[in-house]
């Protein structure tokens, strides 16, 4: 149990947390989990975070890595530790794939000028009807329901914990 842990402590005591079900060694100032060198990253199923931290100690909150995905180093440390992209781009059409896209079912090419001025050579906007009319959409539409779609990556968020 976690308030049964040996007080004062000896500096590399070895202690089994029942309440939390993780071996622990005192490394002369805290009881730190055995598990881990200092500088690994690991990523926590947990309710909150103080519930991942209480389940981890020795174990900090790894914040640069939030919102970023990820990748080893090239083996000559020339990319370590280096942020690539950005969190936020506004897309626009030039960003789009120049592949003919599907038109909804029902639809036929239009050949007159779209309601949003001349596309740049190769990028083919979805058409849809309106009336005696159409419009063309430059966003992220599924071409079968003619609605938005998200072109995020599927992403699930963890607790990313450092070993101090």
């Amino acid at each position: 149990m976690t308030a049964d842990r040996p007080s004062p402590p000896i500096y590399g005591q070895q202690y089994l947390d029942t309440d939390i079900d993780v071996l622990l060694v005192y490394n002369g100032a805290a009881w730190i989990t055995a598990a881990g060198s200092p500088g690994d990253i690991k990523f926590v199923v947990a309710a909150t975070l103080a519930d991942a931290l209480t389940k981890n100690p020795g174990w900090t909150h790894y914040t640069d890595g939030i919102g970023k995905v990820l990748a080893g180093a090239a083996a000559d440390g020339s990319d370590y530790d280096t942020d690539v992209g950005a969190d936020t781009k506004l897309i626009d059409i030039t960003d789009l794939p120049g592949d003919t896209i599907k038109l909804a079912s029902g639809w036929a090419p239009y050949s007159g000028a779209f309601q949003n001025g001349p596309q740049p050579a190769g990028v083919f906007p979805i058409v849809t009807g309106q009336g005696s009319s159409a419009t063309s959409s430059t966003g992220p539409i599924n071409p079968d329901t003619q609605e938005e779609f998200d072109v995020r990556q599927a992403t699930k968020y963890l607790w990313m914990l450092q070993k101090s």
